[in-house]
């Protein structure tokens, strides 16, 4: 199961500011000096590990921060104005700004993106309707807001004109009520109630409205000619609880009749709940393998497992119980074959702020179940699945878990 890893950043970014960019306050006369625990430890070194690997991504680099629509909202007005101001200063410039003709991003070798920051840059990417919206915004500053509107908000909003009267009456009154943020939301959510609640649909949903990228879409598709030749790292975590914090990965919980089916981590006591990962492409390089590593080894050793267990009660005294393992690290085929990773997935991944349910307790896992939301985005890790299946072939076996007889060896 993966999530976004802004929440990891934010609480990093409170502990720097508190500590002086990260530095530790001197030790007490009167006590030990302040320690790291395992756990902080084992994503401190994933975090270096990675960024240790990733040698062959070198030179200035396009940071894009996480906030889900905001986020997504400010880079796009901070890349419009920029846009303009490079025009603007540019002596022999085209007629009308150009994310490309500006040459605004022209020196940047790579772009690392979380959440929002990942939609923006997935839409910058590989949808020239998106381009060609920035660079209105460029070419009539004064209108920029107006256009995104028009342009970008309305068409994701309208994926809610097929919601039934009843919902629509709640907006309205939330709406009249000056609530205009919990009006969209009202709208949305009525939406998705009936096309199916996850995480991944919701992604799709956005880019498909917005920018015309569907599941198709992959990281080696064709790209516009700014971005020929960067790298795009899209950052998130995995969920990788250890078996002796006593908290597993919820695949499938149910109340009656009673099955479960759950997932945790052994034989790396130091382990962090969350390992930070990467999916990486050199875009327009064609069959290329992803140049960073898609989890530091330090981050996850070889030797760490993949635990499930499955729980299926057949009467009021008796159960039956499975168990499997598989290695923990094993994501050779999702960076032999990251141009066949799909985008919406990519991004999903990178932006499911609230993935981390699948680690609450079992109760969690039964609401959402009951009512088919899933938060997470689960992918597979095997030499056997290609990486363009990775996405759609675990949330079938985790689909297939969650049925009546659906847990078993």
């Amino acid at each position: 199961p993966l999530s976004k890893s802004g929440r990891c950043a934010r609480l990093g970014c409170r502990v720097g500011r508190a500590r002086t960019l990260g530095t530790l306050p001197p030790a007490s006369p009167a006590g030990p000096p302040p320690r790291l625990s395992a756990g902080a430890m084992a994503t401190q070194e994933g975090v270096v590990g990675q960024r240790a690997q990733a040698g062959s991504v070198s030179g200035p680099a396009l940071a894009l921060p996480g906030g889900g629509l905001r986020a997504s909202s400010i880079a796009s007005g901070l890349t419009s104005g920029l846009m303009a101001v490079a025009h603007a200063t540019r002596p022999g410039a085209e007629e009308t700004p150009t994310l490309l003709g500006t040459g605004l991003y022209a020196r940047i070798a790579s772009i690392a993106s979380v959440s929002g920051g990942s939609w923006f840059a997935a839409e910058l990417i590989y949808s020239e309707r998106f381009v060609r919206l920035i660079d209105a915004m460029a070419a009539f500053p004064d209108e920029s807001a107006e256009l995104h509107r028009r342009q970008w908000t309305e068409p994701w909003m309208g994926i809610t004109d097929k919601d039934s009267p009843y919902v629509k009456m709640f907006a309205r009154l939330a709406k009249r009520l000056d609530l205009i943020g919990i009006s969209d939301d009202i709208l949305l959510f009525g939406y998705f109630w009936k096309t199916g609640f996850t995480w991944t649909n919701w992604t799709l949903a956005m880019l498909e409205a917005t920018g015309d990228i569907d599941m198709s879409v992959a990281l080696g598709s064709p790209v516009s000619p700014w971005a020929e030749g960067k790298a795009w790292l899209v950052a998130h975590v995995v969920a990788t609880p250890s078996s002796r914090d006593r908290r597993v990965v919820h695949i499938a919980e149910h109340r009656w009749p009673a099955f479960s089916a759950t997932q945790a981590v052994s034989d790396f006591p130091g382990l962090s709940v969350f390992t930070p990962a990467m999916y990486s492409y050199v875009l327009g390089s064609g069959d290329a393998s992803a140049p960073v590593p898609y989890v530091a080894a330090s981050a996850l050793p070889p030797a760490s497992r993949l635990n499930y267990r499955g729980v299926v009660r057949t009467s009021l005294f008796r159960k039956k119980q499975y168990a499997a393992d598989a290695r923990a690290d094993n994501f050779g085929a999702l960076e032999r074959g990251a141009q066949e990773l799909s985008v919406v997935s990519c991004a999903a991944a990178s932006s499911a702020a609230m993935g981390h349910v699948v680690l609450f307790p079992a109760a969690v896992t039964q609401g959402l179940d009951a009512v088919g939301v899933d938060l997470a985005v689960w992918q597979s890790a095997s030499d056997t699945v290609p990486a363009r299946d990775a996405f759609e072939r675990a949330a079938s076996q985790v689909r297939s878990a969650n049925v009546r007889r659906g847990v078993s060896q």
